[in-house]
């Protein structure tokens, strides 16, 4: 079973020692603190801001459908508006 934080609307995100089947975290060292900046901080920065942050090198939609597990519908429909 793995290791997931359990936010309070019932929304679980991934936790940063969640494993593969073949025993690999899923995700790289310092993409989980990254998703999580965004998912914290989407709100206060706004959509706009955190679209620019994402984009830095031009690889906003990706990065933007790696980090999709992370984000709550409403942010990543948002945030998929800019990336468009």
């Amino acid at each position: 079973m793995p290791a997931c934080r359990e936010l309070v609307h019932s929304n679980v995100i991934p936790g940063p020692f969640d494993r593969l089947p073949s025993g690999r975290y899923r995700f790289r060292p310092l993409f989980w603190p990254a998703a999580m900046f965004v998912r914290q901080n989407v709100k206060t920065l706004g959509a706009g801001e955190m679209w620019k942050i994402l984009n830095r090198d031009h690889s906003g939609k990706k990065l933007l459908e790696q980090m999709r597990e992370f984000l709550p519908i409403e942010d990543f429909q948002e945030l998929s508006q800019f990336g468009s």
